[in-house]
């Protein structure tokens, strides 16, 4: 008689042959140390005694979708869902912006879920997509909804038509790939005269509201902490070279006594890259991928020009278009920052090829990323 202790469901992100790792459940049975063959006797004199299962690894084979009729908006996404949007408003003024959200519902890897590349009106001006999820996990799987909500600023007067959001994914029931899309929405914008408060705009919370009252004010006192920190380290930097040169003079004074010297020979690191490969051909495969990820991280957050606190997929894809980067090098980013993270959540299935062959794509990128 078996029961279940623990239950979890994973994702595979690749096809082929995939190891699940093994499982260790602690606990206790009752037990006599000294056994006497007696029933009862066993039973009264029986304590607990610690006792640690080990589940033997599974190997799956993750299948890949099909070549044959695969949508061109196709982002590897498989399940079932179902696809909604809608408008807060249809009619505002110019620089008033309208929130447009949109609902993916379904079964699946719900967290994972995303939008491809969409095109507004000219006229139309979109801020980076804000995205977040509902999960339901049940016995029977992984249920749950993620939105994303994208707000839309008209600059210019007028009729605008937002054309429908597409999604396509793999519906492994149907064997078939499914299409989904949001009806079109027409959006009508006067001319506006007078400058709208953030509440009043209905901006976001966080969105920037231009306010040139105290610019002068902030300006002076950006130069004045300048003027400040710059005679600070002025100050600091002179004392630094008098007391070397004293110490250098003071050296030249001394007689020199020879010791024996003893060098120890220490791995060099200079960066992220050097570290992670030095982890992989030690084996600290989880460490290599921390490196790895902090790497990434690190490079768009400096060619996008934000920091890691603003860090998210959406913000990556918006800056890097708008930085005119090229769109092979854009999803090349957004695909391996996703290949990395479900490394971090499963150190157990991590091998020494598929990190080195990371590795290598992880150079190439941040290759491009400084050409671009």
């Amino acid at each position: 008689v078996g029961e279940t202790m623990y239950k979890e469901f994973v994702f595979p992100n690749t096809a082929g042959k995939l190891m699940l790792p093994s499982y260790d459940y602690s606990c206790s049975v009752k037990q006599n140390p000294m056994p006497t063959g007696n029933d009862f006797i066993d039973d009264i004199m029986s304590i607990d005694m610690p006792v640690t299962l080990h589940s033997e690894p599974v190997e799956i084979t993750a299948l890949p979708v099909p070549d044959a009729n695969k949508p061109a908006d196709f982002l590897g996404d498989v399940g079932k869902y179902a696809l909604s949007a809608s408008i807060d408003r249809q009619k505002v003024k110019t620089g008033e912006p309208v929130k447009l959200t949109v609902m993916i519902t379904g079964r699946g890897n719900v967290s994972f879920l995303r939008l491809g590349d969409q095109h507004f009106p000219p006229g139309i001006e979109p801020y980076p997509v804000v995205n977040n999820d509902s999960l339901v996990i049940t016995g029977s799987g992984v249920t749950g909804s993620k939105n994303f909500t994208f707000t839309l600023i008209p600059k210019k007067e007028g009729d605008y038509t937002i054309s429908g959001i597409t999604f396509s994914y793999y519906d492994v029931s149907k064997k078939e790939y499914v299409t989904l899309k949001t009806p079109d929405f027409s959006l009508h914008a006067d001319k506006n005269e007078n400058e709208k408060t953030e509440e009043e705009n209905n901006l976001p919370k966080g969105f920037p509201v231009a306010d040139n009252s105290d610019f002068l004010f902030g300006l002076k006192v950006v130069a004045l902490l300048f003027l400040i920190s710059g005679g600070i380290w002025y100050y600091y930097a002179r004392n630094k070279r008098e007391v070397e040169k004293q110490r250098m003079e003071s050296e030249k004074k001394q007689v020199p006594v020879e010791e024996p010297v003893f060098t120890v020979t220490k791995p060099v690191v200079k960066n992220n890259l050097e570290t992670a490969s030095f982890m992989i051909s030690s084996g600290n495969y989880s460490g290599a991928v921390k490196c790895m990820y902090d790497e990434l991280v690190s490079s768009l957050c400096r060619c996008c020009e934000f920091s890691p606190e603003e860090f998210s997929v959406s913000q990556v894809r918006y800056r890097m278009q708008m930085k005119k980067f090229s769109s092979d090098l854009i999803e090349e980013a957004i695909g391996m920052y996703d290949a990395l993270a479900m490394m971090k959540f499963s150190p157990g299935l991590l091998q020494r090829e598929q990190l080195s062959a990371a590795l290598d794509r992880l150079k190439r990128i941040s290759d491009g990323l400084k050409r671009d």
